[in-house]
């Protein structure tokens, strides 16, 4: 089963994006691709459920984007 979170890029800026991918190393491989107006993120080999590390990854880029100054 492919997993995918596609994000708006105007919404989400690519190194936000970047970071969460890299703080999510160890527990996921993901990749991001540019489609039109959005990234989308595809997650395979996760530690975890692959749905929960989705919205795990989810809600920790939304945390990033409001933490942002």
């Amino acid at each position: 089963m492919k997993v995918v979170l596609e994000l708006h890029k105007e919404l989400y800026a690519l190194p936000l994006i970047h970071k969460a991918v890299i703080a999510y190393r160890g527990l996921a491989h993901i990749t991001v691709k540019e489609r039109g107006e959005h990234f989308v993120c595809s997650f395979s080999r996760c530690k975890y459920d692959a749905i929960t590390t989705k919205q795990e990854f989810a809600n920790y880029l939304i945390d990033l984007s409001n933490s942002k100054e």
